[in-house]
């Protein structure tokens, strides 16, 4: 029985001893390679990379040297950093990789500074936004250094010293400027070759575009617009006859936004807008189109009359008469009294006499006068009658006339219509309407010259009112009221004569009054 149980406890040992060899034989090996265990870097400083290959994780120090050394590691590399050293002689140090018990070095020589003089810098750029602020750079040498801005705008100064490094502080303030501006630091020393640093300041937050306004014809158009921002932006429009691309733009770049602008159908202008925004900010391009043109209007001239110098002259002796002188003619009847060939039959044109003061009526015929009447007084005015007329509802008869006036006629003057001789008077309408001192609805108010002016002409426009046949159309131009220039009178002071129609710049537009159709 004995005997038994040692061999079951052999045949047990045998196993466990069988399984613990299996289990160290099954235990994978620990492995770290390192692509570099020899380093050199120059006495300006710089950077070296080290490639490691590890079945484990590993880590990594610097053991000598860490006043000098620095190092960052990622999964599979080690990066080592060394600062710029001014000293005659070389320097070494070690960096320590471990892994799982593992331990490898990688030596580390930097090189002795070759030049008698140095100036090293920790940066070659700083940045500021356009707040401002102060930021530091260091400043390795070994010489004494000065420093120097090229900007009145940003200053440097020295803060600190410690061995062979110096501190320097640059201040730059707040900017409210669109564009990014520059300023260049320069330290210098002894025969040293001088260290810049490039500084840059951003603008404020800056969203623009040009041109900011569009005008369009009716036809539509491409045009182009840059943005110019130092913020992200976006491009939107509300109306749908408006297109742009690109919708939107990212910071500090200028781009080229393309708007396309349709066709507009309408005789009707349109207004539209296209608006930027980013970063808080906004900017609209407004956008003007006009419509199609409008059709001319379909006038009728039906009567017009000559009161130039010309007929005066053809048509009358150059003297001032008013021997057998009536409302209808002077002389032989041609000029001023009779329309225009090619008016209806029975066309004419009189001076009518409301007004209830006693005055002589005196009509001039002289070759400067026109159709001149002496003695106007409150509510006189020239009659004219257009028989024959087939109207229908909802056309605009329109008198156009100019006058001109002496020192004491009326100077308030208006423009009334009827269809028939027996009719109320309607006063017609007009852009320049106004009510006078008295109380009167008039369109034009003369200058006591008589001279011609564009002051002199005006409008009226009358809407029949039903359709009738064969009326005879009558149109009165009038004093509106008895208000004068310089008071009451009569004789040449209270001249009122009928004058031709100049344009805007006193051109001579047509010979006389016009009445016209649509």
């Amino acid at each position: 029985m004995i005997a038994i149980m040692k061999n079951c406890f052999t045949l047990v040992k045998l196993f466990l001893l069988t399984i613990l060899g299996f289990a160290v034989s099954c235990t994978p090996e620990v492995k770290l390679d390192l692509s570099d265990t020899q380093l050199t870097i120059e006495s300006a400083g710089g950077v070296r990379q080290v490639s490691i290959n590890a079945t484990n994780a590993w880590t990594a120090e610097v053991t000598c040297g860490a006043d000098w050394l620095s190092v960052q590691t990622s999964e599979k590399s080690i990066v080592i950093t060394a600062a710029p050293s001014l000293s005659p002689m070389a320097r070494m140090g070690i960096v320590c990789v471990k892994c799982q018990g593992l331990v490898k070095e990688i030596a580390v020589t930097q090189q002795a500074a070759t030049t008698k003089d140095q100036i090293i810098a920790n940066v070659s750029t700083l940045d500021f936004d356009s707040t401002g602020g102060s930021q530091n750079i260091a400043v390795t040498a070994n010489v004494a250094v000065s420093a120097a801005s090229s900007e009145n705008w940003l200053t440097v100064q020295k803060v600190s010293t410690q061995e062979t490094t110096t501190t320097w502080q640059v201040k730059a303030p707040s900017y409210t400027g669109s564009d990014v501006r520059t300023a260049t630091i320069t330290f210098m020393g002894g025969e040293a070759p001088a260290v810049n640093v490039t500084v840059t300041q951003q603008p404020a937050a800056y969203l623009s575009a040009a041109p900011g306004t569009i005008s369009a014809t009716e036809e539509g158009g491409v045009f182009n617009v840059e943005v110019v921002a130092t913020v992200d932006w976006s491009a939107s429009c509300s109306q749908s006859w408006i297109n742009m691309t690109p919708t939107s733009g990212q910071k500090n770049q200028k781009v080229q936004l393309s708007v396309n602008v349709s066709a507009n159908a309408s005789e009707d202008a349109r207004t539209g807008k296209i608006t930027l925004s980013g970063g808080g900010l906004t900017f609209v391009i407004n956008i003007t189109q006009s419509g199609k043109p409008v059709p001319p209007e379909e006038v009728t001239l039906l009567a017009t009359w000559r009161c130039d110098d010309a007929t005066y002259v053809e048509t009358h002796s150059p003297d001032w008469s008013t021997d057998g002188a009536n409302e209808y003619s002077h002389g032989n009847g041609l000029g001023i009294a009779l329309p225009e060939t090619g008016a209806p039959t029975g066309t004419q044109m009189k001076w009518v006499r409301n007004t209830a003061t006693s005055l002589i009526l005196n009509y001039i015929t002289a070759a400067e006068g026109h159709y001149a009447v002496k003695s106007a007084g409150a509510l006189d005015g020239y009659l004219f009658t257009v028989p024959g007329q087939n109207l229908t509802a909802g056309q605009v008869i329109r008198m156009d006339a100019a006058i001109a006036i002496t020192s004491s006629a009326p100077k308030n003057w208006v423009i009334k219509f009827r269809t028939s001789e027996s009719a109320a008077w309607t006063i017609g309408d007009s852009a320049t309407t106004f009510t006078t001192n008295s109380g009167q609805t008039a369109f034009m108010q003369c200058a006591g010259e008589k001279v011609y002016t564009k002051a002199a002409r005006f409008q009226g426009s009358y809407t029949v009112p039903a359709t009738v046949s064969n009326a005879t159309l009558q149109v009165f131009v009038c004093a509106a009221d008895g208000e004068t220039l310089s008071g009451g009178g009569q004789g040449s002071k209270s001249t009122v004569r009928l004058i031709p129609l100049s344009d805007a710049d006193g051109n001579e537009e047509y010979p006389g009054p016009r009445i016209t159709i649509k």
